[in-house]
């Protein structure tokens, strides 16, 4: 597995064109699945051929390398992965590895699961806030969300955090939200990378990846743009400097769309 992951990092990337994906104003897709039989047998054969941490980095994300949600030996490969992780903590006596953690909670994903799509009512979630209180999609309501899954080793998310800083500033008064959900196990690890990259937006926490599952994330960062009543625009995985402007387009026109302007909640 190792030489195959090597390879991979190895191996020129095919960029993507930029866009979103599922972008309900017309644009390209970016990082869309592909389109016909022998190309998604080969995305999925790739996938499959690195499971478990450390994790692979990719053209403007962090994949976690698991298998498809499609897959019928993913909760087999859940149980069995937490089993040895559980038994390799207990001989060295030392806490699980905190993308460890992560990755079987998204393996544990049930079969059948599909990442969410445009069109869909976005998964509800109460988490707790970094900075205290709880952070809830209910609450938001009436309020274009940017809901952004990230990770302290995730190497994209140090330029995406200004950007989505800027976002917050630049568009809060306008009714845009930006929520980041951290999936690292722990705390410390969430705190000494926001304190190199301080955030203008709410971080909630989500240690053990469950609303990650829920959402069928494969990739730090991924964002799910969310409109007002609470359905989804637009699903984007990674981040890369040359796509700002056109996310932010996109944002635009969310805000537009609902023309509800807000208060932007306590300055951070």
């Amino acid at each position: 597995l190792g030489a195959v992951s090597r390879e991979r990092l190895n191996a020129p990337p095919t960029p993507p064109d930029p866009g979103l994906t599922g972008d309900a104003g017309g644009g390209p897709s970016v990082d869309a699945p592909p389109t016909n039989a022998a190309s998604q047998s080969t995305a999925q054969s790739t996938e499959q051929a690195s499971i478990a941490p450390p994790f692979n980095v990719g053209y403007g994300g962090c994949s976690l390398g698991l298998p498809g949600p499609a897959d019928p030996l993913l909760p087999g490969l859940a149980a069995f992965a937490a089993l040895a992780l559980a038994l390799r903590a207990a001989r060295r006596r030392r806490p699980l590895a905190a993308g460890a953690v992560v990755a079987a909670a998204l393996l544990a994903t049930p079969v059948g699961a599909q990442a969410v799509s445009p069109g869909d009512t976005a998964p509800a979630f109460a988490l707790p806030a970094l900075d205290g209180g709880t952070v809830s999609l209910e609450a938001e309501r009436g309020r274009v969300v940017w809901l952004d899954f990230w990770a302290s080793w995730c190497a994209p998310c140090r330029q995406s955090f200004p950007w989505m800083s800027t976002m917050q500033r630049r568009y809060g008064e306008r009714g845009l939200r930006v929520i980041a959900v951290s999936v690292d196990a722990r705390l410390a690890d969430v705190q000494r990378f926001v304190a190199r990259e301080p955030p203008a937006f709410a971080v909630a926490l989500d240690p053990t990846g469950a609303l990650a599952a829920r959402y069928a994330v494969r990739t730090m960062p991924s964002s799910v743009l969310i409109d007002a009543d609470g359905r989804v625009l637009a699903v984007h995985a990674g981040f890369r400097a040359s796509e700002a402007d056109g996310l932010e387009r996109r944002i635009e026109r969310a805000l537009d769309a609902s023309k509800r302007p807000l208060d932007a909640g306590p300055a951070r």
